[in-house]
Parts: structure tokens; C-alpha cells; sequence
């Protein structure tokens, strides 16, 4: 594909992007019942990523003991679990050259 079609297709995409996103987020250590559903705002992918809409997600093992507080995540990484996502590409981050 060249570049000027990737680009338009890259244009289309992010424009389908909504601007809230519905995630579960980890609000304090302990049981199951301490995921809870939260709106924030869809982040923008950086250099070398891409967003996901995500169909589906699963939690894995780190995930749950992450919320069980043991298992700290890495600097910087966020709180919301779920490791594991299916779905489509919804917006190219940045891509440097060379």
C-alpha cells in the first residue's frame, strides 16, 4: 500500500475515534469487587503504538494479583488490568523513519 493511501486510511480512522472510553480500573487492592467501571478520555497512541478498540479483554494472572496488591505494576504503567485484548486497530501512533 503507498503511502498516501496508508495516510488516508490512517485520517479515517482517527476521526471514528470517540473521545470517552469505558475501562476497568483497579480502585484499591483486595477482591473482585474492587474493579470497578470508570469513563476516561481514549489516550492517543504514541510513537510505535497503535490504539486498540477493544472487542474483548481478559485478565490474566498478573492482572489478578496486581489487584490483589501483590504484584506491583511497572513505573509508569497504568491502572487499569487487562493484559490480554482482542479487537481492531482504531488509530496509528507516530512512526519515525530511519
Amino acid at each position: 500500500m503507498d503511502a498516501d493511501r496508508q495516510e488516508a486510511r490512517a485520517d479515517a480512522a482517527a476521526m471514528s475515534v470517540p473521545a470517552k472510553m469505558t475501562a476497568i480500573e483497579i480502585s484499591r487492592f483486595g477482591p473482585p469487587e474492587v474493579l470497578t467501571p470508570v469513563i476516561l478520555p481514549v489516550p492517543a497512541p504514541g510513537q510505535g503504538e497503535v490504539l486498540i478498540a477493544v472487542e474483548a479483554a481478559g485478565l490474566n494472572r498478573g492482572d489478578i494479583v496486581q489487584r490483589q496488591g501483590r504484584y506491583p505494576p511497572p513505573r509508569g504503567a497504568s491502572n487499569i488490568p487487562g493484559l490480554e485484548v482482542a479487537g481492531r486497530v482504531a488509530a496509528p501512533g507516530s512512526r519515525q523513519l530511519g
